[in-house]
């Protein structure tokens, strides 16, 4: 609609760039923030950058944020690309959002390393013997 007939002089779009968050996939709220910020000019990049960043699920925003990126591309693409990692992992039975039966436990992989380490001589292996003595 906006298309046809220009932005609605009832809708702030500063306002609602400044509270979109992302409900769906990384590209359904690219989408929807680049409408959105076609409608404000004058924003700054790092505020753009910023309005993104910060409107990503929190599983996403904190590896986007970590990479500082300088330009507003840069961050559409790390956040597709953490997303596809997140996916991912989920579909390998890895990561932080996989859910267990109850009584099995995390692989020795995913047990914290000061666990795994604490009481035991670190320069000894452990040496689990298959026949008697």
């Amino acid at each position: 609609m906006a298309a046809c007939f220009g932005p609605s002089a009832y809708i702030d779009y500063n306002i609602e760039l400044s509270k979109i968050w992302q409900k769906g996939t990384v590209v359904e709220y690219q989408e929807s923030f680049e409408e959105l910020s076609n409608m404000v000019p004058g924003w700054p990049t790092n505020s753009l950058i910023g309005a993104f960043v910060g409107g990503l699920k929190e599983e996403i925003r904190i590896e986007v944020q970590s990479m500082r990126s300088l330009n507003l591309q840069d961050c559409f693409v790390i956040a597709r690309m953490v997303e596809e990692k997140h996916r991912r992992y989920q579909v390998l039975g890895r990561g932080p959002n996989v859910v267990r039966p109850q009584g099995v436990a995390a692989t020795s992989s995913e047990a914290s390393p000061a666990r795994a380490t604490m009481g035991k001589p670190a320069s000894r292996p452990i040496v689990r013997r298959l026949t008697p003595k």
